[in-house]
């Protein structure tokens, strides 16, 4: 994440079209690419809203999207408290996005995302224990789970998360 006002590392080109958040993690996956996105290049407004790329969508953050739009809860109230709690960065915190493959990153990451099977978290689980032991804590809903829950959460804690995806990476991955 590249802050408000900050610079874009040489030798990193921007992407080349519009796509969701979890679609950019799924292309790097995928094609093994290295690009930059800005708050243009994200189609996911609730994404890049809590990214801190923008601000968060009216729509999204009052819990319509999820109740009305989706019907993904029973009440605009349940959606809006479900939303509130959604990790986010400061509204227009965030100047770009930086995305590539671990292994071929030019820049020192700040998240690392490690897209795998329900085997794979439980073995990348047991190595985090292996040395000093404890519980890996994990907070998600369903919700902006590649965006918030996979990249805005670890940020600003500094811990290893875990998420289930949402509809939306779903979908579009």
């Amino acid at each position: 994440l590249i802050p408000k006002g900050g610079e874009i590392p040489e030798g990193i080109n921007r992407v080349d079209e519009a796509m969701r958040h979890c679609q950019l993690v799924d292309r790097v996956r995928r094609t093994g690419e290295e690009f930059y996105t800005l708050v243009e290049d994200q189609m996911c407004k609730g994404g890049a809203g809590a990214m801190g790329l923008g601000e968060m969508p009216p729509k999204v953050a009052s819990g319509e999207f999820y109740f009305k739009g989706l019907k993904q809860f029973s009440t605009q109230g349940a959606a809006r408290r479900t939303l509130e709690m959604v990790s986010k960065l400061p509204a227009n915190s965030t100047e770009a996005i930086l995305y590539s493959p671990l292994e071929k990153a030019s820049f020192t990451p700040d998240v690392i995302v490690v897209i795998c099977t329900p085997r794979q978290v439980m073995l990348l689980t047991q190595a985090m224990m292996y040395k000093t032991g404890g519980r890996i804590e994990s907070s998600f809903a369903g919700k902006q789970s590649l965006c918030s829950d996979g990249v805005v959460r670890v940020y600003k804690e500094g811990k290893i998360g875990v998420t289930v995806g949402c509809s939306g990476s779903r979908t579009y991955t």
